[in-house]
This record gives structure tokens, sequence and C-alpha cells, in this order.
């Protein structure tokens, strides 16, 4: 189970982060590079809001209570 968590970790945090570069360039090869830029900004705000908005119990949450629990 370790080896299965541990490579979809790996798919996640390296496979991701190349995605959105690519994303970005391809965003600033068509729109230009402050677009991209500002975009990417906009679209990080917008998705910390749907999160926030969907799941509000995260904004409480506290380590101490999962751990108690």
């Amino acid at each position: 189970m370790r080896g299965r968590m541990t490579a979809v970790n790996q798919i996640f945090f390296q496979g991701g982060p190349q995605l959105g570069e690519v994303e970005a360039g391809v965003v600033a090869q068509f729109f230009g590079v402050p677009f991209a830029i500002i975009s990417g900004g906009i679209g990080c705000i917008v998705g910390l809001v749907v999160i926030v908005l969907k799941w509000p119990h995260l904004r409480t949450y506290s380590e101490e209570k999962s751990i108690a629990s």
C-alpha cells in the first residue's frame, strides 16, 4: 500500500508542476507574458475561493482536533 501511495504522490508532485509550466507557456505564447502572469494569479485566487466555499470546514480545521478524534 505504501508503494501505491508513493506512486500517486510522485504523479502529482512531479507531474503537476510541469503541466502548469506548459499551460503558462501556451498562454504566454498566445496572449503575452503579462497576461499569463495575471491570469495565473487570478486563477489561483478563484480556485482558493471555490475550495473555501465548497468545504467551509477547512477554514476552522485544527490539527489538534483531528489527532484527538
